[in-house]
């Protein structure tokens, strides 16, 4: 397990501090009324900068939930903020025909069906630049990879995943690649550390189960769920079921507190028998 990474995405935080303040139904928002007051206090209201205006255009774009999952891939276009920056002007359809090479093909052509939202996104991006760059940089917390550590055995799957904390995210979590992204675990900057790690755990579970059973939906409840009763039986045996409690609370809904209650939510026979796999060990 890498822990915390050291290095910065400032193009992903910026991209993620727009669609926080973005409120939106669930599942698939990224809206942290938390995150956005952090920023109210030290930039001014939203409303009071063209953010403002920006939020109520894209609560209306990304309202299908086929639309606001896949243009959450838009942080991974650029592995460079500066070269977001640089190519703002340029339109997402023109990349190869203007001489664009710094970005990623793959993501370039998930986010090309829904250009015209992720057009309005970049440029909500790019507005908002200047006003982000105002805020403290993030601190990656070293306490993190420790907690994290200790709660392998809970999420096997950390061990070859890296964890990324991206302030914006808050109490939230996103699976990218090989890669958990997750709120700050500083207590300042985000919902603290227990909160964060086990958000990590989650989305670490949920990698494993999806690595060995793909339902090909852009969003499968029948898998979050089987995640999460699936972290909850090793956090029962590893001891940590008090700290396990804390984060699960905090989900809300009727959601399964062990696997045998998987069989009420109706989880197809393949994903039930690949969580009582794993549970055995």
């Amino acid at each position: 397990m890498t822990g915390s990474l050291e290095i910065r995405r400032p193009y992903a935080e910026l991209v993620l501090h727009v669609l926080a303040h973005v409120p939106l139904p669930e599942p698939g928002s990224l809206h942290e009324p938390a995150y956005a007051a952090f920023c109210a206090q030290r930039l001014g209201p939203s409303a009071g900068r063209e953010l403002g205006e920006d939020v109520a255009l894209l609560s209306q774009l990304l309202a299908p939930l086929d639309v606001r999952l896949e243009i959450q891939r838009l942080p991974l276009l650029f592995a460079n903020s500066q070269d977001a920056l640089r190519f703002a002007l340029v339109d997402l359809h023109a990349f190869p025909d203007q001489g664009v090479r710094c970005f990623d093909e793959v993501v370039w052509r998930q986010l090309i069906p829904q250009r015209s939202v992720v057009e309005v996104l970049r440029m909500a991006c790019e507005v908002e630049r200047v006003h982000l760059e105002h805020l403290s940089p993030p601190r990656n917390s070293r306490a993190l990879r420790r907690y994290l550590a200790e709660l392998c055995p809970v999420a096997p799957a950390l061990q070859g995943l890296e964890v990324c904390e991206l302030r914006p995210l808050w109490r939230r979590g996103r699976l990218m690649g090989k890669q958990v992204w997750v709120g700050a675990a500083q207590p300042d900057e985000g919902p603290g550390l227990e909160h964060v790690a086990w958000q990590a755990c989650h989305e670490a579970t949920v990698w494993e189960l999806s690595s060995r059973w793909r339902s090909g939906a852009a969003y499968d409840a029948h898998l979050e769920r089987s995640a999460i009763a699936l972290l909850a039986e090793r956090a029962s045996r590893a001891g940590f079921s008090e700290a396990h409690l804390e984060w699960f609370e905090h989900l809300g809904g009727e959601l399964p507190r062990v696997i045998e209650e998987l069989e009420g939510v109706h989880v197809p026979p393949e994903l039930w028998s690949l969580v009582r796999e794993l549970d055995a060990g």
